[in-house]
């Protein structure tokens, strides 16, 4: 639970790449890679509060793999919070289709931010292999983006 309400909600799954060693995967153009990885499902949710935001990781109780990436989220948000915030933000503008923004968030966002994210989200189609922390992602967590709970 973060203590503050996030300037945005969504539900989604993400699609998590993680080596194994025990598979391959297919990109999105259907071209095969030689490093041994699996593609699993990780369910993010975002959903704001009256005067906090709770943020979801999870994946079906049986399906053990994503558990390796879970674990790895959470030591994240343990030890270095900030790298959390930015990972999370970053798999929201590269995989996550249902988003909501709030409006008074975004109409106060410098129109730099705002092409950053719209960059971000119409880049987004990008191989999942070419995924990676984009330097510039809005962190969203950052309590300056903080909605005000009578928005």
């Amino acid at each position: 639970e973060i203590e503050h309400i996030l300037p945005i909600a969504c539900s989604s799954w993400l699609s998590m790449n993680i080596s194994f060693g025990d598979g391959l995967i297919i990109d999105s153009n259907n071209n095969s890679r030689d490093t041994p990885c699996i593609s699993y499902p990780i369910i993010l949710s975002i959903i704001p509060q009256s005067s906090s935001t709770l943020v979801l990781l999870s994946s079906f109780k049986f399906d053990v793999k994503p558990k390796f990436f879970l674990k790895s989220m959470y030591q994240l948000l343990c030890k270095k919070q900030i790298e959390f915030e930015f990972a999370i933000s970053n798999f929201i503008m590269q995989q996550v289709d249902n988003l909501y923004l709030s409006p008074n968030f975004w109409e106060n966002l410098p129109k730099e931010k705002q092409d950053i994210i719209l960059s971000e989200i119409n880049n987004r189609k990008q191989s999942l292999f070419s995924q990676k922390r984009n330097t510039e992602t809005i962190n969203f967590f950052d309590k300056k983006y903080a909605v005000n709970s009578s928005e």
